[in-house]
């Protein structure tokens, strides 16, 4: 590859950091299969533990999925940010996440990435942006706030930045699983103006205007957000009273 020699102590560990260099520098592309756990033991010289524990750290940093069967290895997993999601919805639970949080981090980033957007965005991902808002569904519902959220996952792949766009997925991923959790059905944020709004701003390349309209659509929003999740909190905290 070539490796580098191993320290005593913690061989599964140098093991796990040498393939994940491999991989980050290109080595192994998504889908391509790692060496056989024989090879690896060959090209490592250390036991079986010892790599089955490494592939099992490269498994559950999401870098590699494991397939059985005569054809089976640990399989590069391809870019994506799920992994990621979940070790920090962790953190985001144990610190008790607020929506308030959630939104304020969203209001920094999205206008920035709707700019992008408006810069770089292809005739392909403008075709999806359309797509999208012409599939909504006209009355409330959880379709709605899937397709709503997929327009913001979308327009974070219009600004054709990977970085941006893992980072603008696990915050929407937060932003779903809350909507839900919180909102009822019948009180499902619907908005029928801004996406088709921000769909021709960025059409037209208009950078200033696509960042100011997602600014003020999310600040429209976050009052509503911490209002319904406040409702939540009250009746979660009361359960049998009535209004």
């Amino acid at each position: 590859m070539p490796y580098t020699s191993l320290k005593k102590g913690r061989l599964a560990d140098d093991v796990t950091n040498q393939i994940k260099e491999a991989i980050f520098g290109g080595k192994y592309q998504a889908g391509e299969k790692l060496p056989s756990e024989h090879e690896l033991v060959e090209l490592f010289g250390v036991s079986r533990v010892i790599i089955r524990e490494a592939i099992r750290n490269l498994e559950q940093a999401g870098l590699v999925e494991i397939r059985r069967g005569p054809k089976g290895g640990a399989f590069i997993k391809s870019r994506n940010h799920t992994a990621v999601t979940q070790v920090v919805r962790d953190h985001f639970r144990l610190a008790k996440g607020t929506v308030k949080e959630i939104m304020e981090v969203r209001l920094e980033i999205e206008p920035i990435v709707a700019g992008l957007a408006a810069e770089r965005a292809t005739p392909g991902d403008l075709q999806l942006l359309k797509r999208n808002i012409d599939a909504q569904p006209q009355t409330p519902g959880r379709q709605t706030i899937e397709g709503n959220l997929d327009f913001h996952r979308l327009l974070a792949r219009c600004a054709h930045n990977p970085i941006y766009e893992m980072i603008i997925n696990i915050l929407l991923d937060f932003s779903q699983e809350l909507i839900i959790n919180i909102l009822p059905p019948g009180q499902i944020l619907h908005d029928t103006t801004t996406h088709p709004e921000l769909y021709r701003l960025i059409k037209d390349r208009d950078i200033q205007g696509a960042q100011t309209t997602m600014h003020s659509h999310l600040k429209d929003v976050i009052p509503l957000m911490r209002a319904a999740e406040e409702k939540s909190r009250e009746s979660n905290r009361y359960p049998n009273s009535t209004s």
